[in-house]
């Protein structure tokens, strides 16, 4: 067998298959929530400051994956640094691509939706006593803040670095601070702070509203695979090519890991602690969004809860009302004809 960095091509082959098997898993679980939204008209139940850190955290990433595959620069300036190639492929770069986009789109969706959705945001405020028509009022002005604070310091340090570095050399781990290299650290950092931290506004959205309805399971169980495939291909990469490679790209390890922790409590509140307000939805019979404002929420496949916060459920194909259901004064009367 041929040998390539130290390892067979069928161990290549192999690291690919995981690479684009998790790139499919993870870029296939935008879709079920956007879908969601969509069909629902509405994004309540989903946690807005966890898509706003989202789309910080893969536009950083994005940025991240794309200049160590395709800047030859950045590439000699990282095998210097570190002994070794670095670990991140192009499957990494499209996925962070593809994720930025999506994530975008559902962020578009909720400054489509925010007019009919009751605020429900990862503080687990809700006030039905009015209705919100400016979209920045669902996220917390503390996540909103952050969130600007770190994109304006990220733009000041590449300002900085094309004025040129200040006098001295300071270097952190062989790499100039200075350096374009240390920039997409910087990248790398960002995006693993919103990985730490993103989950937790969902979390405790479904704790408070003692619900998942509007949260997507089928996005948890396809970030779920994709997650425990990317630690898969890392950990293979590493043990036939070297863990340095590993060492010096914390973040895709951190991505994968911690997605799998946080959808495992995701999956766990949906199947196990709130499983009664599981809203299920019946298929519609015909194409296109249902009407805003009008039609019955069973007939459409909504999802739908109840006063006391329990979701309906709807198990095989919608039975219509007897008359008797429909017109339940008219049924009173002919019961007392008929005595």
């Amino acid at each position: 067998a041929r040998r390539r960095m130290g390892r067979s091509r069928d161990l290549s082959f192999l690291s690919a298959a995981l690479g684009w098997s998790y790139f499919v898993a993870w870029s296939v679980s935008f879709v079920p929530q956007i879908v969601l939204n969509w069909r629902r008209r509405s994004v309540e139940g989903m946690s807005f400051e966890y898509q706003l850190l989202n789309l910080l955290g893969f536009s950083s990433y994005a940025i991240y994956c794309c200049a160590l595959t395709s800047n030859e620069d950045v590439k000699r300036h990282y095998k210097d640094a570190f002994g070794a190639a670095n670990l991140v492929t192009v499957q990494d770069a499209c996925f962070a691509l593809w994720a930025a986009a999506m994530t975008a789109a559902i962020l578009a969706q909720i400054f489509a939706y925010a007019k009919t959705t009751t605020p429900a945001t990862g503080t687990g405020r809700r006030d039905s006593s009015r209705r919100c028509f400016h979209p920045f009022r669902y996220f917390h002005p503390k996540v909103l803040g952050v969130v600007l604070g770190v994109t304006a310091l990220t733009v000041l340090y590449a300002v900085a670095i094309i004025a040129g570095p200040p006098t001295g050399r300071l270097a952190v781990s062989g790499v100039p601070l200075w350096s374009w290299l240390a920039w997409l650290y910087w990248l790398s950092a960002v995006k693993l702070g919103v990985t730490l931290s993103k989950y937790f506004p969902q979390a405790y959205l479904n704790y408070r509203r003692k619900s998942t309805v509007g949260w997507s399971i089928a996005n948890v169980l396809l970030d779920f695979t994709g997650g425990t495939l990317s630690i898969a291909q890392l950990l293979l990469d590493g043990a036939t090519i070297g863990w340095t490679g590993v060492v010096g790209d914390p973040i895709k390890f951190a991505l994968g890991f911690v997605s799998t922790v946080f959808d495992s409590l995701f999956i766990l509140q949906h199947y196990v602690l709130y499983p009664s307000r599981r809203g299920a939805t019946t298929q519609r019979r015909g194409k296109g969004p249902p009407p805003l404002g009008g039609g019955s929420p069973l007939l459409l496949g909504e999802e739908v809860e109840e006063e006391e916060g329990s979701s309906t459920v709807i198990i095989g194909d919608y039975a219509p009302p007897s008359a008797d259901a429909l017109f339940p004064a008219a049924a009173s009367r002919a019961g007392q004809d008929d005595r």
